[in-house]
């Protein structure tokens, strides 16, 4: 018998949360489903817009938006190891070369004052320094437009009662990356990440990387003699092979130098790239082999998939509400987003639905004409009007 599209997407959506939320207690069985439907349902992690779309019953607006408030803050909150789960249950779509993106992106709070470790972030948004807290943000590319969350929390450097090195949280990150995944999936850095300490603490986990380099970098060959700065070096590099950058169609010079790095055993190989009239090479540094041109290339073109980060932050914003979530601790904050994440993840999962089911899925929303290159836009569309024509096809456990 033919199911229904409400009864396909609702069931699969149970099926996933009731996966994640098997060692969480019994209040968080229930509350986390009702918020991730709420954040799915109005786009927003504002707490009023989330009780709006979900009050039923004799439930008063102001009662419901003060419930999920107090559970957010709430000292007894046990989801179980949600996070940890959420890893696992990405790890299943992370092979062997899976790119997997990692950055580091902000939540301002301009406004706020009294928040508890509240630091200094920067807001791109608005382009300028304001209050806030960091996330850690980590995307697996899986084809086409689909992007899986692996990793991603709020997290802030200046809690009481002692402060903790952003190197030192990175490296926690990567551990709990390779705990689960192994030597699987090939991490994409930018400059942010390019310091020695850093690079000293993810040597032994072993993880496999391209980074994009600053340039400023003593380097060393085999014997251990010196090569210059890592830009001098990429200057002398002869790039005679021209290929095609992917996406953008850009025609790029490629190059290779074998190097080696102070302090550290691990050999690595320097990739160097010229775009057209550019007085500045770009520079890669990857702990892949890279043994002819052709392979230069293939890491040039990886780094560029990491473009996903910005596209993944982008929907979490503009469609879940990532920019601006209003609650009143750093706790609420820091569960709400992974709520966010969650939020994400399972529309992740809902990509694996039959192509016909999918497609009748994004052809609810009556904007499904629109323009869009990313599948996520339309697939949250398509899950929001079913939601909002259904009110009865709950998620809730």
């Amino acid at each position: 018998m033919r199911r229904s599209v409400a009864d396909c997407v609702i069931g699969r959506s149970r099926k996933f949360l009731n996966g994640l939320l098997g060692g969480a207690d019994k209040r968080r069985r229930q509350v986390i489903p009702e918020l991730v439907q709420g954040i799915l349902k109005s786009g927003s992690l504002v707490l009023s817009r989330i009780s709006r779309e979900m009050i039923r019953g004799e439930k008063t607006l102001e009662g419901l938006e003060k419930h999920f408030s107090v559970q957010l803050a709430s000292f007894y909150w046990k989801d179980g190891g949600l996070r940890r789960r959420m890893l696992q249950t990405a790890s299943t779509y992370v092979e062997a070369d899976t790119l997997i993106a990692v950055d580091l992106s902000d939540i301002a709070k301009p406004r706020a004052r009294k928040m508890e470790g509240l630091g200094y972030v920067w807001d791109g948004s608005e382009g300028e320094v304001s209050r806030g807290y960091w996330t850690f943000e980590a995307y697996a590319r899986r084809g086409k437009g689909k992007i899986i969350p692996v990793l991603n929390f709020a997290y802030s450097l200046d809690l009481p009662p002692g402060r903790i090195s952003e190197v030192g949280m990175v490296e926690g990150a990567f551990r709990e990356m390779t705990q689960v995944l192994g030597e699987r999936g090939v991490y994409l850095m930018d400059r942010g990440f390019d310091g020695v300490e850093l690079m000293s603490r993810l040597e032994p986990l072993k993880a496999r990387f391209v980074l994009r380099l600053r340039g400023d970098r003593i380097v060393f060959n085999e014997e251990g003699e010196a090569l210059g700065s890592e830009e001098e070096l990429a200057r002398r590099t002869p790039c005679p092979h021209t290929c095609w950058l992917p996406r953008k169609g850009i025609p790029i010079r490629v190059g290779f130098h074998p190097v080696r790095l102070h302090g550290l055993k691990r050999p690595y190989w320097l990739v160097v790239a010229w775009f057209p009239d550019a007085e500045t090479p770009v520079m890669f540094l990857t702990t892949e082999p890279v043994r002819s041109e052709l392979d230069a290339a293939k890491i040039a073109g990886w780094y560029s998939a990491r473009w996903v980060v910005e596209e993944a932050i982008r929907v979490l914003k503009q469609e879940l509400g990532l920019e601006s979530p209003r609650v009143h601790s750093f706790r609420a904050i820091e569960r709400l987003t992974q709520l966010a994440y969650l939020a994400m993840l399972l529309v992740t999962t809902l990509l694996d639905l039959p192509e016909k089911t999918l497609y009748r899925l994004k052809r609810l929303c009556p904007i499904f004409e629109r323009p869009c290159n990313q599948e996520y836009y339309r697939l949250i569309w398509g899950i929001q009007a079913l939601l909002k024509r259904r009110p009865t096809g709950r998620i809730v456990l």
